[in-house]
């Protein structure tokens, strides 16, 4: 459902500032390397995301990853913990789906052509307060105030695993770069 699209090697731009950054883009399903950037410490999230578009030629909908934290907003390469020589991940996404949490105990994909439902996440017993996908896009972990977070395949929407311990709501949860095991917070 979420997987990368064929990777294709780019040429690495040594024309770059030296005291830049160096970063490699790889493909997050099957590792292939995609580009190599330069950025500076203080730029920002967002610039970083436009440049890669410019690199790439082209514009979809994507998740760029740092280990298993989506790099997104205004804050400066430096505040997302970057660092000189970091790999980052590069997941497509389709264009025409999106993926919702929700206070009805679900979460959801919905077609953004026809607004219609697609793909329905049931089990939880309360509000479902996060949401996000694994590195290679291939799995859902949610997170809910009835104190579990559930594992979903994300192309059947069948749950592989609860899990269960937290006193509380659980309120995010995130996957590791090797989305073998995951973080929550509570």
């Amino acid at each position: 459902f979420f997987r990368s699209q064929p990777c294709r090697v780019l040429p690495m731009d040594h024309s770059l500032p030296r005291e830049g950054w160096t970063m490699n883009v790889y493909a997050a399903v099957d590792g292939g390397h995609i580009c190599c950037m330069t950025a500076l410490p203080t730029d920002r999230v967002v610039s970083l995301r436009q440049k890669l578009v410019h690199t790439l030629g082209m514009v979809r909908r994507f998740r760029l990853l740092a280990g298993c934290c989506v790099l997104s907003g205004n804050m400066t390469l430096e505040e997302a913990g970057l660092c000189d020589g970091c790999s980052l991940q590069l997941v497509w996404l389709p264009e025409d789906v999106f993926a919702t949490a929700s206070t009805d105990t679900t979460a959801a994909f919905w077609s953004l052509e026809t607004g219609e439902r697609v793909q329905l996440f049931e089990g939880h017993e309360d509000q479902v307060m996060w949401l996000c996908f694994s590195p290679d896009g291939q799995l859902l972990a949610t997170a809910s105030t009835d104190r579990t977070a559930k594992i979903w395949c994300a192309d059947s929407g069948e749950c592989l695993a609860t899990l269960r311990g937290h006193k509380g709501p659980v309120f995010a949860v995130a996957f590791s770069p090797d989305a073998e095991s995951v973080a929550t917070c509570s």
